[in-house]
């Protein structure tokens, strides 16, 4: 349920919140930004998980 909150529902909001107080453009944008950040921030978690396992088997 997290994940649906996260990636669609977040999105969605955000979109419609950017929309109120600039052009459709930039709050396209900043939905491309939020899922930027998400995807680095994954990423980021996973490699941590990955080394933390690796430094573990040593």
């Amino acid at each position: 349920m997290r994940n649906l909150t996260v990636f669609i529902i977040a999105p969605v909001f955000l979109f419609i919140f950017l929309l109120f107080i600039t052009d459709a453009a930039n709050a396209a944008g900043g939905v491309l930004i939020f899922y930027l950040v998400m995807l680095a921030s994954r990423a980021y978690e996973k490699y941590k998980r990955t080394k933390a396992e690796k430094d573990q088997h040593r």
